[in-house]
């Protein structure tokens, strides 16, 4: 096979997966948690192409070598919700790192700060 042919079954494959050359740049990564401060927690709401993506899974796999605890879910209207609590600049280490995921596109995260669950031990999927 030659490589324009292999250029263009896979440039057929990106478009099937909804994934265009134009999404591979990221909008500007804002902070999503304070960074002055010990350990925080943050509701955050992602919107954009986030499930259906290994999302989930890749959370789980970058918060837990981070010290993070805290879930991650799948919503009834395509969203993703992540409650994750541990310094404020691994949490913002953890969403950048999202940002760069191939087939993730996070176009919005909503966040919100609220109060450190002192019991929880890790971070996981939930339902």
């Amino acid at each position: 096979m030659d490589r324009r042919t292999k250029e263009s079954l896979w440039n057929r494959f990106l478009r099937g997966s909804g994934f265009s050359r134009a999404d591979e740049t990221q909008s500007s990564y804002e902070p999503v948690a304070p960074t002055d401060e010990g350990t925080v927690r943050m509701r955050l709401i992602f919107h954009g192409r986030v499930q259906g993506v290994g999302f989930r899974f890749m959370a789980v796999t970058l918060a837990r070598p981070r010290g993070l605890t805290g879930w991650v879910k799948n919503e009834f209207d395509g969203n993703v919700t992540m409650e994750v609590q541990g310094p404020g600049e691994s949490i913002n280490a953890l969403v950048e790192e999202l940002h760069r995921q191939r087939f993730i596109r996070i176009q919005r995260v909503d966040r919100e700060r609220i109060s450190v669950d002192t019991h929880e031990t890790t971070f996981r999927e939930t339902q």
